[in-house]
């Protein structure tokens, strides 16, 4: 998916920091493991709203 150079450059960042490796979790759920259906559909339910409805 096309990314802003920004965000490319922040998230690049962030995975240097944290010494993240292939395979490994970039948004890891509340135990370390994989998101929960319930939080993508919340994040992308908000993502979608206008910006003067949220």
């Amino acid at each position: 998916m096309p990314v802003c150079p920004v965000l490319t450059r922040i998230l690049r960042e962030y995975i240097k920091a944290e010494g993240l490796k292939p395979g490994d979790l970039l948004f890891p759920g509340e135990k370390g493991g994989l998101l929960s259906g319930t939080v993508y559909r919340r994040a992308w339910s908000g993502a979608r709203r206008k910006p003067d409805a949220a």
